[in-house]
């Protein structure tokens, strides 16, 4: 099954990047930006701690109707 990383990481200007293997952090860039410039909302909902807290490749795709990104 996908997930949302998978599915994120196919959109133009979109990269997911993990930094080691299982449990580690990841970093949702767009368009170059990332950290505190990159926002992920899921069905409206802000996400915090997005890569930190929790990542969004323990997330399948069916589980939101609308992914948002912001910069």
């Amino acid at each position: 099954t996908a997930d949302l990383s998978d599915m994120l990481n196919k959109v133009s200007g979109v990269r997911i990047r993990e930094t080691g293997g299982v449990g580690s952090d990841m970093q949702v860039m767009l368009d170059g930006f990332s950290g505190k410039h990159v926002k992920v909302f899921i069905d409206g909902v802000p996400q915090e701690g997005v890569g930190e807290s929790f990542g969004l490749n323990n997330i399948p795709v069916n589980y939101a109707e609308r992914i948002e990104v912001y910069k």
